[in-house]
């Protein structure tokens, strides 16, 4: 989908095709209605989750409501999950550089 801007209600359920290009992208601002039930993305246990932070208008999603609390959960999760990530590749660039200075040191430069 290209464009789905004034896109509102999109029920997918039952449809064997990929879903990675869904209304579910950026482009659907105002969504807030999706049925996936029976797409391939729905086999994955964390779909509901995946999709629920990519759009923020969404407010049900396979007829099950996303309340608001559970949707600042996983912002927040995310956020923390990037962090740690964040601070992870720091470390590792920082014992990296050490790593490479002590090699160095051993052979006299």
């Amino acid at each position: 989908m290209r464009s789905c801007d004034k896109l509102r209600l999109y029920c997918k359920s039952d449809n064997q095709t990929r879903c990675s290009d869904g209304p579910y992208s950026a482009n659907c601002r105002h969504l807030q209605a999706l049925d996936v039930r029976g797409c391939p993305i729905a086999k994955n246990p964390k779909h509901r989750e995946h999709i629920t932070l990519l759009s923020e208008s969404l407010v049900t999603l396979n007829d099950k409501a996303i309340k608001p609390h559970e949707r600042k959960f996983l912002v927040q999760l995310q956020m923390r999950r990037m962090q740690k990530r964040a601070v992870a590749q720091q470390a590792a660039g920082a014992s990296h550089s050490s790593t490479s200075q002590l090699n160095l040191s051993r052979f006299g430069h």
